[in-house]
């Protein structure tokens, strides 16, 4: 003969069970929403393109600032006297940047020192045009000011003290 279990343990196993789902349900529900609201946010991303390629006037060998021909390194506030007619142009601008794939964001670089001023522009259609309408509540272009002091390197080996303001208009 064949001995039944008892009938009484076995519903006190069950009832655990169907408890402990019943707290987890719960739990589980609100861990997984949580973690959604957390992760999952809208990213505007319009600043970022503009910060990089900004960087890159700076530190991009092909910039107009000086570089070291002995050790290949990029002097950023440092600009050659001999290189501010061949270097500081637009030509190094538009080589520095893909216009088809930056079509968002133009520049405009004013060098001042002492006896010399020396504008040059990134896309100065774009720039003219965001540059009016930037301050407008509800614009698309947002105009961003940099001044930074750089030193001119005569040939002689003197330095100058001048300023570099850079005006960039974003596109959002």
């Amino acid at each position: 003969m064949v001995k039944m279990s008892n009938k009484k343990g076995i519903s006190v196993n069950f009832l655990f069970w169907i408890m402990l789902i019943i707290i987890l349900i719960p739990f589980y529900l609100s861990l997984n929403s949580a973690a959604n609201k957390a992760i999952a946010q809208t990213i505007q991303s319009y600043g970022i393109e503009g910060d990089i390629l900004y960087n890159r006037l700076f530190v991009s060998e092909n910039s107009f600032f000086y570089r070291d021909r002995d050790t290949g390194r990029t002097y950023p506030g440092v600009i050659s006297k001999g290189d501010i007619e061949k270097k500081f142009t637009e030509e190094t601008l538009e080589n520095l940047f893909d216009k088809e794939a930056n079509f968002k964001i133009a520049f405009k670089l004013e060098l001042k020192g002492g006896d010399f001023e020396k504008i040059i522009y990134y896309d100065k259609d774009l720039f003219n045009f965001g540059e009016e309408i930037a301050d407008i509540e509800g614009s698309r272009y947002k105009l961003i000011n940099n001044t930074v002091p750089v030193v001119i390197l005569n040939a002689d080996g003197t330095r100058e003290r001048a300023s570099l303001t850079v005006k960039r208009v974003v596109k959002r």
